[in-house]
């Protein structure tokens, strides 16, 4: 268990800024997973009001995360936009939305494209990624696609020889004809 383990080191009741839990997740100490939280976020400041004796999910009629939603589900951006604002939201077991976007992860497959912020992703040249989103158990990977515009391009509709032509002429003809612009900025 989370509180017992490694002779409790991890969380500490008495003194819960202290917790490892919360200095490797804020890089205070070194460990391999990075930095995950700012020190001055809202979210972890009151770290001294935290009651680290039992973890939350163990107390008896705690809601469950039955889905994590993320928005865009995928994104394609004519240049010149170069960011796009992920978001993260959680459905309980209870019925009840959270918007998780603080607490969730964000990871990125391609180096090029890069977070501005907590759910902010840029780029600075025309990059395709995708942006992994987790959070607790369950984890959302989100199409990203930054492609350069071209206002005098038509689409000449080719032959679809097989079924990689349908789907790379599908993904071409919505970069030239439609693309996304939720959450751009």
């Amino acid at each position: 268990m989370l509180s017992r383990e490694s002779f409790g080191r991890r969380t500490n009741p008495q003194r819960p800024t202290e917790s490892l839990l919360l200095l490797k997740a804020t890089a205070t100490v070194p460990h391999e997973g990075g930095k995950r939280f700012r020190r001055r976020q809202p979210r972890i400041q009151p770290a001294q009001n935290l009651d680290l004796r039992r973890p939350a999910s163990d107390a008896p009629g705690t809601p469950t995360l039955k889905r994590l939603d993320v928005t865009p589900a995928e994104a394609i951006l004519v240049m010149p936009v170069q960011r796009v604002s992920v978001r993260a939201k959680a459905l309980f077991s209870d019925g009840s939305r959270r918007d998780v976007t603080d607490l969730a992860v964000f990871e990125t497959s391609n180096p090029d494209v890069r977070s501005a912020a907590t759910a902010w992703w840029r780029v600075e040249k025309a990059a395709q990624t995708t942006v992994v989103v987790r959070y607790l158990d369950q984890q959302v990977s989100v199409p990203l696609a930054f492609v350069p515009a071209r206002p005098d391009f038509v689409w000449s509709n080719p032959p679809t020889v097989n079924y990689i032509d349908q789907h790379v002429f599908a993904r071409l003809k919505a970069a030239a004809h439609e693309p996304v612009r939720a959450g751009v900025g």
